[in-house]
């Protein structure tokens, strides 16, 4: 129930806009908060709502003619973190921010002074009464004593909460960013207790989560966003669910998805033996990866975030750690903590940041080049002639942009970047090629280009796994597409039976919360 104090003013924002490289990703924003309320801010990938939560925070400034944002009555300056921080805004972000290694007393305290006696000596003692005293204010019975690293992580994200509201005295609106993400049913339960604890004191809340079972637990009214715009506005109770999903998902024209007809794999790969299987695979969040996939087939792995799924890819080539379950390649046993052995059975990967899929500081001919270099060499010899032929090939197949091969990576577009990445995997003829969000941050043409290397790829006989969280970069690829939602694989699509409506439902479990009304 909505506590008394939403009379009071809270957040509002009226008219904000922002663009980049003339691209529009939100547009004329408006939001009415009332203190001691939760508002959920809804939508798919790339809706807006980050670059709004962006702006609040100052990080981002909208665009020039935009409103404004007041925080009870209280104007905030655009692109001034400190005039966010002033106004008693807090943030907990889906990464909560909190250092394992420390006590749940120094993570409160962290970005905060300490208090000292007269000799300049912390008064320890001191500091774990208010601890204690502020963590009881919330319910919580957590020693201050105890390593964030210990407590699990329903209590970990509590924790973020009280140190967000213990910044000051005055907070006045609490940012939640996927707060559920990786929590349990039964922890999603002890938190939204601690939640309705800062709504009684007066807070405005703005809750953001792609688990829309959540909201009518939760929230008192909701915006959706789709494609920067506001497509639903108002109390919970005028949103069913299947109305909130046909909000978020739209219209959809783009050649990625839409109602098209879905790829289907060659009848030679649907007839052959799976090259990859894996089988209830487990490793951080990723709590059952169940898939497999044959030669020629374009197999995508998508969840929402925190359904497990970006797990599944760092599981795979050994960033994180197996906990359980057993993966085949070939019909033989995988040791995925082996990427050099994996390597040598014709597994690559183009996974983790961009960074990280390239070396920046080399060129473009030394990237491409890098993993067939032994090519080139005649009696201990390197023709760098011939590495620059074959570099000069590769660039023009991939249709990396760049003023030559000679220049430097850092100096290509994201989009050219990432395709001089998968250029160089391609380059070593891999049988399984497996990508962790190869269109993330990557403009229409770029990704138009990324998803053509692909079902070449594909259709020279490599399996090609993609593992994201953005359904729309595989529906409409992919010849076959496994959905994950709270770490587990949950529905398998293939053919006539695969187009978006299907697996968004399944992202977000649409047909079981319909059964169960």
């Amino acid at each position: 129930m909505t506590p008394t104090t939403a009379l009071r003013p809270g957040l509002q924002a009226t008219g904000i806009s922002k663009s980049f490289n003339g691209n529009r990703v939100l547009q004329d924003l408006e939001l009415e908060i009332p203190a001691g309320t939760v508002h959920a801010l809804l939508g798919h990938n790339g809706s807006g709502k980050s670059t709004f939560i962006k702006i609040l925070a100052g990080y981002h400034e909208p665009d020039a003619g935009s409103g404004s944002i007041t925080v009870a009555d209280h104007e905030l300056v655009f692109g001034d973190p400190e005039s966010t921080r002033a106004a008693g805004v807090t943030f907990v972000h889906q990464t909560l921010g909190v250092i394992p290694s420390l006590s749940v007393l120094e993570n409160l305290r962290l970005g905060q002074p300490w208090r000292t006696n007269a000799v300049g000596k912390i008064g320890w003692r001191a500091e774990r009464g208010m601890a204690r005293e502020r963590l009881a204010e919330f319910g919580l019975d957590v020693s201050p004593d105890a390593l964030i690293g210990n407590l699990n992580t329903v209590e970990q994200t509590e924790v973020a909460i009280v140190r967000a509201l213990s910044a000051g005295d005055d907070t006045r609106v609490l940012v939640l960013d996927e707060p559920t993400a990786a929590l349990t049913d039964h922890e999603v339960g002890k938190l939204f207790r601690l939640i309705e604890r800062v709504k009684q004191r007066g807070v405005s809340i703005i809750y953001v989560s792609h688990r829309l079972e959540e909201i009518p637990q939760i929230a008192d009214a909701l915006t959706v966003l789709r494609d920067g715009r506001t497509v639903g506005r108002g109390p919970v109770a005028e949103f069913p669910w299947g109305r909130l999903v046909d909000l978020i998902a739209g219209e959809h024209h783009d050649d990625a998805g839409g109602d098209a007809a879905a790829p289907r794999a060659p009848a030679a790969a649907r007839d052959a033996a799976p090259i990859l299987r894996l089988d209830g695979l487990r490793g951080g969040d990723l709590r059952d990866g169940t898939l497999d996939g044959r030669p020629g087939e374009i197999v995508g792995a998508v969840g929402l975030l925190g359904s497990g799924v970006i797990d599944l890819a760092r599981v795979l080539t050994g960033r994180l750690p197996v906990e359980g379950g057993s993966a085949e390649l070939d019909g033989r046993p995988a040791d995925l903590s082996d990427f050099a052995g994996l390597a040598r059975r014709g597994l690559a990967a183009v996974v983790g940041q961009r960074a990280d899929r390239v070396a920046m500081s080399l060129s473009v001919q030394e990237n491409v080049s890098l993993g067939v270099l032994g090519r080139f060499f005649s009696h201990g010899v390197l023709s760098r002639r011939a590495v620059t032929a074959f570099a000069t090939a590769v660039i023009a197949d991939h249709e990396v942009r760049c003023a030559g091969p000679d220049v430097v990576m850092s100096s290509l577009s994201g989009g050219n970047q990432q395709k001089a990445a998968i250029a160089k995997v391609l380059a070593t003829g891999p049988r399984v090629l497996v990508l962790e969000e190869p269109c993330h941050g990557v403009d229409e043409r770029g990704r138009r280009e990324i998803r053509e290397l692909l079902r070449r790829a594909a259709d020279g006989g490599a399996l090609v796994l993609v593992v994201d969280s953005d359904l729309d970069e595989v529906v409409g690829l992919c010849t076959k597409v496994v959905v994950f939602r709270d770490g587990t694989a949950v529905e398998t699509f293939a053919g006539e039976g695969m187009n978006r409506q299907a697996v968004l439902n399944a992202c977000y479990g649409t047909d079981e919360q319909e059964q169960g009304r």
